[in-house]
């Protein structure tokens, strides 16, 4: 009777530094997911296009890329790495097994901030005319049919994005349901979410001069927010008391999370000039 007693007052110990440490992780998670979008997004995307097609990069940060000779073909790769980038991540989750399951929340959080970033940037370009797809098109009725286009791919994009996000999150918590109640079902997701957009102004800080519109580019929270649908759509997930995480990769996520994320703030939400 007292061996009892005392594994349930170790148990009862053990939850709050458990669920400590993995909200921590979890901030981590959305926190490295996030700048690997954004590397995506920035540095491969519109910084391949324009040293493909021999251009010359002459300052790139976490919300901004400029070059010697402004290019449509730049402005659009960026997008396009963050689709790209989001289906090769859903082709190994949809084929590979993994043990971890913050590794697999980490691959999933990453496929859904470049997933969401594709998806809109096409929604904001169709509606403001603004942003990476904005194209110079001189016809009135040309232009209204490209962004009306816009929209609708976006439309198509998160519809889809969506779908993919849904049965690769379910196919990833399955193995764990028994250990995962309703509300930490919504934490997988909203804890990311908001430690990548906190992460996304924070960088950006960094960066000088300070203006509103900087801190707007850096506002990613509208960007993301499809993503706190999804525990909706999740099936099989009843446990009503919550379960404990118990994963040596915690103190590894949160301290590479960390050192990545100081890492990030001095280049790319500094802004590095060439």
């Amino acid at each position: 009777m007292q061996q009892v007693s005392e594994k349930k007052h170790d148990e009862l110990n053990q939850k709050p530094k458990s669920a400590l440490f993995h909200s921590l992780t979890l901030i981590a998670i959305g926190t490295i997911s996030y700048i690997i979008a954004d590397i995506a997004h920035e540095a491969i995307g519109h910084g391949g296009a324009c040293l493909l097609g021999g251009g010359k990069i002459t300052l790139l940060t976490s919300v901004y890329f400029r070059s010697e000779v402004h290019s449509f073909i730049t402005d659009t790769f960026g997008p396009v790495a963050n689709l790209a980038t989001g289906l090769l991540i859903w082709t190994l989750l949809r084929k590979a097994n993994y043990a971890k399951i913050y590794s697999q929340l980490l691959l999933l959080n990453t496929m859904i901030f470049n997933f969401f970033w594709f998806s809109w940037q096409c929604f904001y370009t169709g509606i403001t005319n603004k942003g990476d797809f904005a194209y110079d098109i001189k016809g009135t009725t040309e232009l209204f049919t490209w962004r009306i286009l816009l929209i609708i791919v976006s439309i198509l994009s998160y519809i889809g994005s969506s779908y993919l996000i849904v049965k690769v999150s379910q196919k990833i918590l399955d193995a764990f349901k028994n250990n995962i109640s309703r509300r930490q079902l919504r934490q997988l997701f909203l804890i990311p979410y908001l430690g990548a957009g906190c992460s996304a102004l924070f960088a950006v800080s960094f960066f000088h001069p300070h203006t509103f519109s900087t801190f707007l580019e850096a506002f990613v929270f509208p960007m993301f927010f499809p993503m706190l649908l999804v525990p909706r759509y999740l099936k099989n997930f009843n446990r009503v008391v919550d379960g404990i995480f118990l994963d040596n990769q915690q103190i590894k996520i949160i301290i590479s999370g960390l050192i990545i994320f100081i890492v990030f703030c001095l280049t790319m939400g500094r802004g590095m000039h060439f």
